[in-house]
């Protein structure tokens, strides 16, 4: 008797358990689902302008490269600049292109007004069938930090020869002070979902010009 009325105990104790379980699970669904929808508004788009100047100016020559053993390694170029004079110190004459060489240079490329403008820059390359790349930027005040992504959109195209590239300068919203600046360069093949990151690098921007060289870098196959 007593035996039977400790093994009903044991159940009643292990359905209260599970009861309690379920009611904690059930209560902390919806905390989760808050969390990440709140992790999710607290990135916003920012808007921006499409600068260009790939057209005329060979922006290809401020890549630089370093040997790592028996490979030439090309380091990514990424740029913030907030004022006129670093703006155009990019626009090199000896980087001009033939076709563009009879252009008033004030027709390359438009000016910014850097009272309420940052420039920035990330250099993307793709193959000989890349058809385009694709630009965002994210915000997020919470994190203070803005995030600028260039996708480079891949086809299925058979084909040789010069690839796509990019200096991808845009203009956002003047960037406040002390917040983190993320780049990424990404990657998207046709007729895949998925898209592959190449790297992420960040910095705490201060006023000024900056031309980053990290650690984060593709490998090009040595001649």
């Amino acid at each position: 008797m007593t035996s039977a009325k400790a093994s009903i105990a044991r159940v009643e104790r292990f359905k209260t358990r599970r009861l309690r379980a379920l009611t904690l699970n059930m209560l902390g669904l919806p905390v989760l689902m808050a969390g990440l929808a709140c992790g999710a508004a607290a990135s916003e788009n920012v808007p921006f302008e499409v600068l260009g100047g790939d057209r005329c100016y060979m922006f290809s020559q401020l890549v630089t490269t370093r040997a790592v053993g028996n490979n030439i390694v090309e380091m990514p170029l990424e740029l913030v600049i907030n004022n006129v004079a670093d703006y155009r110190k990019l626009f090199d004459p000896q980087m001009v292109r033939q076709s563009c060489a009879n252009v008033d240079p004030s027709n390359r490329v438009p000016g910014v007004d850097f009272a309420k403008k940052t420039v920035l820059g990330l250099w993307g390359e793709g193959s000989c069938a890349a058809t385009g790349f694709e630009r965002k930027v994210l915000r997020d005040d919470i994190q203070k930090s803005i995030t600028y992504s260039v996708t480079v959109l891949e086809s299925q195209l058979s084909c040789s020869g010069p690839g796509l590239e990019s200096l991808n300068l845009i203009t956002i919203p003047k960037v406040p002070v002390g917040y983190k600046i993320f780049f990424e360069n990404l990657r998207k093949d046709w007729g895949q979902d998925s898209i592959t990151s190449n790297c992420l690098i960040h910095f705490t921007f201060l006023p000024g010009f900056w031309k980053l060289k990290c650690l984060c870098f593709s490998e090009l196959r040595a001649n």
